[in-house]
């Protein structure tokens, strides 16, 4: 863990790699940007640093759930790549729950 409060504001990410990954990069960042700007507790203007929270779903039941709220995530990637591969996946929007 780092001390550091601006950590996950670095920008350097944006001008690593070649000029087609750069590209992406960016149509993907603004479109995140405007998921965050849709939660009015995102926008301070009083804090310009402060993360942006964004409901997401996590695919999962009830009881791991509550779990991954306690206890946070486990860190499987040791066991097991995924079918993405390593990591913890999360989306905006279930389709399942929309069709219900």
């Amino acid at each position: 863990m780092t001390d550091t409060p601006l950590l996950f504001m670095s920008q350097a990410w944006r001008v690593k790699g070649s000029k087609d990954v750069i590209d992406k990069r960016h149509v993907v960042y603004e479109e995140y940007q405007k998921v965050v700007e849709k939660y009015e507790w995102n926008v301070d203007e009083d804090n310009p640093t402060k993360v942006p929270i964004i409901p997401l779903i996590h695919g999962t039941d009830a009881e791991v759930g509550w779990s991954i709220a306690k206890k946070g995530f486990a860190s499987l990637a040791t066991l097991d790549a995924g079918y993405y591969g390593k990591g913890i996946y999360l989306c905006f929007v279930c389709p399942s729950l929309l069709r219900q």
